[in-house]
């Protein structure tokens, strides 16, 4: 499997999460942990979802081209990293997101370690 195949069924993968909150909304963020009749964590959600739209939308845009597909495969790591912080601040103060909060930093940690990688193979040779 190509470095530009798999950027582009990461970034599918990102539109598929991103689509899923906008379309079943409930079903969705009980999947990820979240407590779906909690209003604000729904508007939350669809924020999220959005993000990973656009995101996982210019992953598959720019995967063909090699240094614009590292470039965003950088961009989704940073995302992510920043995403794992956040869950894992939240587990640590105990606001009430324990499993949604843990298995959101794994993923977020995984998914950013991930994509450096892909990164790192789609850079353009000299």
């Amino acid at each position: 499997m190509t470095p530009a195949l798999l950027a582009r069924l990461l970034g599918l993968a990102r539109v598929g999460v991103g689509a899923g909150v906008w379309l079943a909304p409930r079903s969705s963020m009980a999947i990820l942990g979240f407590d779906p009749d909690n209003a604000e964590t729904m508007a939350l959600g669809r924020l999220a979802g959005t993000r990973d739209l656009a995101l996982g939308a210019l992953a598959v845009a720019t995967a063909g081209d090699p240094g614009r597909g590292a470039q965003m495969a950088r961009v989704n790591a940073l995302v992510d990293a920043a995403d794992a912080v956040a869950f894992g601040g939240a587990v640590a103060r105990r606001e009430g997101i324990d499993r949604a909060g843990v298995m959101g930093a794994m993923s977020a940690a995984a998914a950013s370690v991930f994509g450096l990688w892909l990164a790192s193979r789609l850079e353009p040779t000299p």
